[in-house]
């Protein structure tokens, strides 16, 4: 059984029958986690969908890049020596369809990111509700792979102590900012709950 993002997209826009911004936004409101979908149509036309993934899209004069930042847009650019580019923006919950002809439309869905609900999920515990069931290998390879992003190991105990799992750290590492932001947040929390 396969339950990953991508294949219950799929599985979900087959069931809608059909690919337009009502059935995208209908998909995307229901699947959970973070993600970035991009889906091509046989009219050539190109749906991106942001969640809380990061998501940079480069208009290079008659093509469109994308990428999860915009780095690695800049260094596909500078070794294809292409230096024309606008940026396009879009925002969580946001779709947006590039049709064949290079026209852009956009539309919304109805986006709640879940880490903002995991922030504060334990908030009246005595946090102390690290998973004891966590697999120390799992573990091990988290902090190691966080370290490469600056992100010390008793900043992943906090956050397994504050709700999170190793795979909700692992998907904050898409957006190290937000992580760190995060485990800030959560660090005044244990000091403000501390003073009471």
């Amino acid at each position: 059984f396969i339950e990953t993002d991508s294949y219950i997209a799929v599985q979900l826009l087959e069931h809608y029958g059909e690919i337009s911004f009502e059935s995208i936004a209908a998909m995307a409101e229901t699947v959970s986690g973070s993600f970035c979908f991009s889906i091509l149509t046989d009219k050539n036309e190109l749906y991106l969908v942001k969640g809380s993934n990061p998501l940079a899209i480069y208009d290079c004069g008659g093509y469109y890049l994308y990428a999860s930042t915009s780095d690695i847009l800049d260094k596909t650019l500078k070794k294809l020596n292409i230096s024309k580019k606008k940026t396009i923006n879009i925002e969580s919950g946001e779709i947006l369809k590039i049709s064949a002809d290079g026209t852009i439309q956009r539309s919304k869905f109805d986006f709640m990111d879940e880490y903002f609900s995991y922030k504060y999920k334990n908030y009246y515990s005595d946090f102390d509700c690290y998973d004891d069931d966590v697999d120390e290998e799992e573990l091990e390879e988290l902090v190691m792979f966080a370290n490469w992003f600056g992100i010390e190991e008793e900043d992943i105990m906090l956050l397994l102590e504050m709700g999170y799992s190793t795979m909700d750290i692992e998907e904050l590492l898409y957006d190290v900012e937000e992580l760190k932001s995060i485990i800030s947040e959560c660090k005044e929390t244990l000091v403000y709950n501390s003073v009471e």
